[in-house]
């Protein structure tokens, strides 16, 4: 069991992360942690949610200097995706279909990356899962 720490800062009018993906297993616990002037909603795919416990919502609103914590459990061989915004984006309402990766990786965007329709893409997010 890993435990990733997921940082979230204020870039501009965007957020960073610390890590663009990290790769998981099942009992893995992943915490994200704003910095005080990073409040930033979290906007789960419909796979990533599947995979987390307890399940997050579409949307979690993490305010400046908080945290939150999830535990991953069965997830397949792909990418999910987390897209990590400020207050006042529209939340996605679709994410990239997760490509195959030899492991299960969670991977994170930011507002404006790209995350909109293309090939395969899909309301779940996750292709398979």
């Amino acid at each position: 069991m890993t435990t990733h720490q997921i940082d979230i800062h204020q870039k501009g009018a965007d957020r960073a992360v610390n890590s663009p993906s990290v790769t998981i297993a099942p009992g893995d616990q992943i915490t994200f942690s704003a910095d005080p002037h990073a409040a930033s909603i979290l906007c789960f795919s419909t796979a990533t949610a599947g995979i987390l416990s307890p399940m997050p919502p579409a949307t979690v609103d993490l305010e400046g200097s908080a945290s939150i914590s999830y535990t991953v459990g069965e997830a397949l061989p792909q990418e999910y995706f987390v897209l990590i915004q400020t207050h006042g984006f529209t939340p996605p309402t679709l994410f990239p279909a997760g490509n195959s990766s030899e492991a299960p990786t969670l991977l994170f965007r930011k507002a404006g990356d790209p995350v909109s329709p293309g090939p395969g893409s899909d309301p779940d997010g996750g292709g398979t899962g």
